[in-house]
């Protein structure tokens, strides 16, 4: 089976702690999640206003990576904290590779957070092998696991192998796993998890050069 990729730019959510400077002020923020042309952030309100030109500024690894934007949105967060959008302003090939860059700074050292492992969503169609074989869409993927939705005839503890057939990778991926949970979305579509158990070496290559693949919006 083909895979069919739905999302443009694949989006990486991992807890980072980072610095948001505009031309009036700066302040330490949490980057939530981002991709190669937007960020998502959470900082104290009033700091940044939509429109800012602002600079991210992200210490990792002993590196700083630096990523020019635009505010685009803002909303209330939870205890009394803002949530912030910053578009990447500067789509230049240098910016982009700033933004590569740190995307796999992220997949080889995970910040300290709430995820141990970035998480990169992308909804691609996989098929799955249990007690029966069932197609379903793959929402998004880590080192760890993954979550799928669709008709899915499964159940928690449910040991599977999830297949992905890439168009613009060069290897196939077969990944056992244990269903961890499954949620009802409707009356016909469940949602589950899937932690990935007994991926030996050569697995876990091919994994993360393809959740690299994915960071790259490919």
């Amino acid at each position: 089976m083909r895979t069919t990729n739905v999302l443009r730019t694949g989006r990486v959510e991992a807890s980072i702690p980072c610095k948001v400077v505009s031309p009036e002020s700066s302040s330490s923020a949490q980057l939530t999640s981002f991709a190669v042309d937007l960020l998502a952030l959470v900082l104290q309100p009033g700091v940044v206003r939509e429109g800012d030109p602002v600079k991210v500024r992200v210490e990792l690894g002993g590196e700083t990576f630096e990523i020019d934007g635009m505010v685009a949105n803002l909303a209330q967060a939870a205890e009394g904290l803002e949530r912030c959008k910053v578009r990447v302003a500067d789509r230049s090939a240098r910016q982009r590779n700033v933004a590569l860059e740190l995307l796999e700074r992220v997949l080889q050292s995970p910040a300290p957070g709430r995820r141990r492992c970035p998480r990169v969503e992308k909804r691609i169609g996989v098929t799955c092998v249990g007690d029966e074989q069932f197609e379903a869409s793959m929402v998004n993927v880590s080192r760890e696991g993954l979550a799928l939705e669709g008709r899915l005839p499964i159940k928690r503890g449910d040991v599977i192998e999830v297949r992905i057939a890439p168009l613009a990778f060069p290897h196939s991926l077969e990944l056992p796993g244990t269903v961890v949970y499954v949620r009802r979305l409707s009356d016909t579509e469940s949602r589950a998890g899937v932690r990935f158990e007994g991926l030996d070496e050569r697995q876990r290559e091919v994994l993360d050069a393809y959740i690299r693949l994915l960071m790259r919006g490919k």
